[in-house]
């Protein structure tokens, strides 16, 4: 476990949360949700980067008892280099996710090292004797406490009862009984009533998809399902929120394409962060070209051909307007903003397939543009962006909504955005309508204000092959 926990913390070094749509520069200096000291902005960005001052001292820490009074003090040098060590491990794995308005891995690291190492740092570096050796964790406390705006803390009563809290069990929570499979695994669990029957519900609905002796894979973050349902989970991670980066997502299809699951659940999902089309693109992708949706009971599953349902499964517009439901994305709100910005680094993560034509009302600016493709062959699975250049977006912030025409002649709902920047990089393969469509017709862009279109193209992410090596890309 302590292995795959420090495989994890290294793929996760450079994964930060795209679906936000936030630079990193963006990321600072937005009115903090805590409260007390660290609800003054600058005080908590001097908190949530406290871990690399801590650094720098344990690698001082670590110079100065090297050889102190000309003896080796050899646990004491391991303290400080373990310490040095593992915030610098933790580097990259902080830095490349800081969210606005919350502590996010750099406040989480910097707790790590403000309240836990530091007091073993300085209780080093000043060996002292007595009481006076516990005054460092008396300050440390007294401005944790200060930090949180929660003074209550220090007495007795309050530590004690949030120790030992009973909590009583309210008559309406129903107790797990034999009916469902995986449970006595969890221990005594308690809930209520609809719950308990839309559990039933699944396993139920899952044994009419699934083959015996087979298991499923979740794109809903169920991962309790696993357990109630007595089913193994089929690749290294229970939920497909933590398969973000494209080193995770290349192993995970590794394990998919050597033993694929007859059956996906894709609905009802719990969004955490977003949903798989945008935080797993890659693993999302491969589901919906590989397999088809089948309803049942409520419950929308993707199977395959060994499957016992493939033969109820969707066809048609019926099969494209359910996922594109389950899927929607028509509302990015700054994501092609945030990845436009990114765009010199990114786009050697795509490959240009295709550049489009650009014509508007006039040769002025427009509020209308149409792009047209200049080779009607290109189909939704080969194309994953759009690149999108203003010539001078305006000191306010720009509108766009983007639409085109499927292959039945039909405007698509319009994915809407929007833009500060000059660039935009809109995922269109976040849009099932899109990935599984052929022979789309041309783009239709209306802008909250006239605008001049400079370019526009198609690109292509790179394949995960090449992908999973680089260290920066569309996380």
């Amino acid at each position: 476990m302590g292995f795959g926990y420090i495989e994890f913390i290294l793929e996760n070094r450079h994964a930060y949360e795209a679906t936000r749509g936030k630079p990193w520069e963006f990321s600072f200096g937005v009115t903090p949700f805590a409260s007390g000291l660290l609800s003054i902005s600058w005080i908590y960005e001097l908190f949530r980067f406290t871990w690399i001052g801590v650094l720098l001292l344990a690698v001082f820490a670590f110079f100065l008892v090297w050889n102190r009074d000309g003896e080796m003090n050899l646990p004491t040098v391991y303290l400080t280099l373990g310490a040095a060590l593992l915030l610098y491990m933790f580097k990259m794995y902080a830095i490349q996710r800081i969210d606005p308005a919350t502590a996010s891995r750099t406040g989480s690291l910097s707790c790590i090292a403000f309240f836990f190492l530091l007091p073993v740092l300085i209780r080093q570096i000043y060996p002292v004797t007595g009481t006076v050796r516990f005054i460092p964790l008396g300050v440390l406390a007294g401005v944790f406490l200060a930090i949180m705006g929660q003074p209550s803390r220090l007495s007795w009563q309050g530590l004690f009862w949030n120790t030992f809290r009973t909590v009583d069990i309210p008559a309406s929570l129903q107790p797990m009984d034999g009916a469902i499979p995986g449970y006595s695994r969890m221990g005594v669990l308690y809930t209520e009533g609809d719950r308990l029957e839309a559990i039933r519900r699944f396993v139920q609905a899952l044994e009419r998809v699934l083959p015996p002796d087979a298991t499923y894979l979740d794109l809903t973050n169920h991962q309790s399902y696993y357990v109630f349902a007595n089913r193994p989970v089929p690749i290294r991670y229970a939920a497909h929120a933590s398969i973000v980066n494209a080193r995770q997502q290349a192993a995970v299809l590794a394990q998919l394409e050597g033993n694929p699951p007859p059956v996906v659940l894709i609905d009802p999902i719990i969004v955490v962060d977003d949903k798989a089309n945008f935080r797993s693109y890659y693993l999302y992708k491969h589901i919906l070209l590989n397999y088809e949706p089948v309803e049942v009971d409520g419950f929308t599953f993707m199977v395959n051909t060994n499957s016992p349902a493939y033969d109820r499964r969707l066809v048609g517009q019926d099969r494209v307007v359910r996922l594109a439901t389950i899927f929607s994305c028509q509302d990015l709100g700054g994501l092609p903003d945030g990845w436009g910005r990114s765009w010199a680094g990114l786009r050697e993560q795509a490959v240009l397939l295709a550049p489009l034509g650009v014509s508007g009302d006039s040769n002025e600016p427009s509020a209308h543009w149409l792009l047209e493709q200049s080779s009607p062959s290109i189909e939704g699975r080969e194309v994953d962006l759009l690149y999108l250049e203003v010539a001078d977006p305006g000191s306010s912030r720009l509108e766009v909504h983007l639409t085109w025409e499927d292959e039945l002649g039909q405007d698509v709902q319009p994915l809407s955005f929007w833009l500060e920047g000059k660039r935009g990089v809109v995922p269109l393969g976040a849009s099932p309508r899109w990935l599984l469509g052929h022979k789309q017709g041309p783009f239709n862009l209306s802008f909250s204000r006239p605008v001049q279109v400079a370019e526009a193209s198609l690109w292509r992410r790179n394949e995960l092959a090449r992908y999973a090596t680089s260290t920066s890309g569309f996380r």
